[in-house]
Order: structure tokens, then C-alpha cells, then sequence
């Protein structure tokens, strides 16, 4: 959760899927015993998607600026 946090700081693509790769990594080695324990996998993976989604997002919402071009008179 903690590179979910960065990533939603920083807006870096590279840290948000290697939040979604570790978030992956802990949701498949996770035991039904330990998750009485507070441990919840899912919880993290839903933080890694929303680590994604909030990278790629403002790449979608903001145009690039075009420079205007000269005029002819």
C-alpha cells in the first residue's frame, strides 16, 4: 500500500505496476489462516488498481498544448 501511496504522489506509471505487481504477489501468497490475523490481500490490490487508474487518468483528461501557429498576412 505504501507504493500505492507513492504512485498516487508522484504519477508514475512504472511504480503503479510494480504496486499492482507486489499487490498481486501478496493476494496469491496470502493463507486463510493469517487473514484472521488483520492481514487483508484484497484490500492491497484494490489499492494497486486505484494506483493505476489515478496514473493514467490525468493523461487522458489533459490535452496537450499545441503552440499556435503564425499567422499570414
Amino acid at each position: 500500500m505504501l507504493l500505492g501511496g507513492v504512485t498516487m504522489m508522484t504519477r508514475s506509471p512504472i511504480v503503479a505496476w510494480t504496486t499492482l505487481a507486489v499487490g498481486l504477489w501478496g493476494y496469491l501468497n496470502s493463507h486463510p489462516l493469517r487473514t484472521k490475523d488483520g492481514g487483508n490481500s484484497v484490500q492491497g490490490m484494490i489499492f494497486a488498481i486505484g494506483a493505476i487508474i489515478s496514473a493514467y487518468v490525468p493523461r487522458f483528461i489533459l490535452q496537450p498544448q499545441l503552440p499556435a501557429s503564425p499567422s499570414t498576412s
